[in-house]
């Protein structure tokens, strides 16, 4: 899959290294510390739960949450 598309990853709790075969393909997101402990598993139960989650995501993430889930 990653042959017809990149991928983006924050690196929680440590540093990120991708394989080399992938290094092209692969992009390490810089995220702050107090998003460093944010679960996207857990802003995802909040949106299901109908619960506050907007606070846990960046500002920009907030619109596109809403659209992927329908929220």
């Amino acid at each position: 899959m990653l042959e017809q598309f990149e991928l983006l990853v924050a690196a929680r709790g440590g540093v990120f290294s991708p394989p080399d075969r992938m290094l092209e393909r692969v992009h390490t997101l810089s995220v702050t510390e107090d998003l460093d402990s944010i679960s996207a598993t857990e802003v995802r139960e909040r949106i299901r739960q109908g619960a506050a989650w907007e606070h846990l995501v960046p500002e920009a993430v907030v619109p596109l949450a809403r659209e992927i889930y329908s929220v």
